[in-house]
């Protein structure tokens, strides 16, 4: 029989143990300023961007927790509020969630003051490291929108041998536990000897350190010769394939090769194919835009039907860049935001046609590794947005400079 209203609140002071991390019943609690929610019919998917985890999907239950915590409440507070409302939770119910709630952020002890403020850092001390290495400046490619001053200079064997001696005393030094080197340009295959040699020498080097390291090749796909393949199937080494779309109708648009202008579709396709028959498992980065989202279905389709895994980057703006720059130095932030909600519906519309392939169940997927979505926004236009960057991610060009951000390895130092 279910419990009266007054029943359960009388039985309010006989509580279970309180949750983990010193909280008593006097213990004020906030609803975090930064919450991401939505609601989806009965439901609320929610998320604390500033914190670890995964989005969560929870009942108008808990939603009146969070709502009640907005202005502050104690957990005494939510308990008796919990057994008295429509809720009807058991002081063990309403313990359990406010526990599940802390865990995850989603409740805190100390009020937000800002939507988004600065972390302090003066005490960090990460545990990872991911190095990009910017090998060389050349490439076999011509990109309408490359970012990098492409000539011939690669990373000499004095850059080389001061950068490996810095990382050695920044992982020993920091105690780092993981590292990761990606091996960037510039199209990196063009400097084969370059990676062997750089590889050979930091295997040397941390020798005998109980440092777990990695090593990936980020490139265009258009080389895939014997003595890569060699390279790749070194342990722990892996490779990323940038695309910007499916096939021809999409890839090609911007990637094509110097002098004629030729696409690079076909001959990555091809050389996913000779990879993975000498047992190395490309991973896709592939960067959306308005004008190759229309191929994004057949994309993923190629992708997972092979079964690879993917990253998906959204292009922040529409069309191309420089028709875009072009278009917001003349522009009102009410056009600008027109003209983006006009991008979100074409990348929304193609996102929904490409999950409703992947719903089919010839398809296994793994959400948690095989398909990662960067940097769409919604609501309005962004032009940055967070990464590692100087946090436990570092960039490093061909001189052996650090540089702000990959995109800027040559701008600035």
């Amino acid at each position: 029989m279910p419990r009266s209203p007054a029943r359960t609140a009388a039985m309010t002071p006989l509580l279970p143990e309180m949750p983990a991390g010193g909280l008593s019943l006097g213990t004020i609690l906030w609803t975090s300023a930064r919450i991401w929610q939505e609601q989806v019919d009965d439901y609320w998917v929610l998320f604390a961007p500033d914190r670890r985890g995964l989005p969560v999907v929870v009942s108008q239950r808990v939603m009146a927790i969070l709502d009640q915590c907005r202005t502050g409440a104690t957990i005494d507070s939510i308990v008796k509020s919990a057994s008295t409302s429509c809720a009807l939770l058991d002081p063990h119910q309403a313990i359990a969630i406010v526990d599940f709630l802390v865990q995850r952020s989603f409740l805190r002890e100390e009020e937000d003051r800002l939507r988004y403020e600065a972390r302090d850092l003066s005490d960090f001390k990460p545990e990872s490291l991911s190095i990009w290495l910017h090998i060389s400046n050349h490439c076999n490619l011509d990109c309408t929108y490359c970012f990098v001053d492409r000539s011939q200079a690669e990373m000499s064997d004095i850059v080389m041998d001061r950068t490996i001696e810095y990382l050695t005393y920044t992982v020993n030094s920091r105690n780092i536990k993981n590292f990761a080197l990606k091996f960037a340009g510039g199209e990196p295959t063009l400097s084969i000897p370059r990676m062997e040699r750089f590889h050979d020498k930091l295997q040397s080097a941390l020798a005998g350190s109980p440092c777990k390291w990695s090593t990936s090749v980020l490139s265009n796909g258009t080389v895939m010769s014997d003595r890569l393949i060699r390279f790749l199937q070194r342990p722990h080494t892996g490779l990323g394939i940038s695309m910007d779309g499916y096939g021809r109708a999409g890839h090609d648009i911007h990637r094509v090769f110097k002098g004629g202008r030729r696409g690079s579709w076909d001959i990555i396709e091809t050389n996913i194919a000779k990879a993975l028959q000498n047992g190395i498992v490309p991973y896709i980065l592939a960067t959306i835009s308005q004008e190759s989202s229309k191929t994004l279905p057949d994309l993923v389709r190629w992708i997972f039907g092979q079964g690879l895994k993917t990253r998906l980057s959204i292009v922040r703006q529409p069309e191309s860049d420089e028709a875009y720059s072009a278009f917001r130095s003349n522009a009102t932030r009410e056009s600008i935001e027109e003209e983006y909600r006009g991008l979100i519906s074409t990348i929304n519309a193609a996102f929904e046609e490409a999950f409703e392939e992947l719903e089919q169940d010839s398809y296994i997927i793994d959400l948690r590794n095989a398909l990662n979505i960067c940097e769409l926004h919604f609501d309005s236009p962004s032009f940055s947005s967070c990464c590692g960057i100087g946090f436990n991610h570092i960039v490093i060009n061909e001189e052996g400079e650090v540089a702000s951000c990959a995109m800027t390895v040559h701008r600035d130092t």
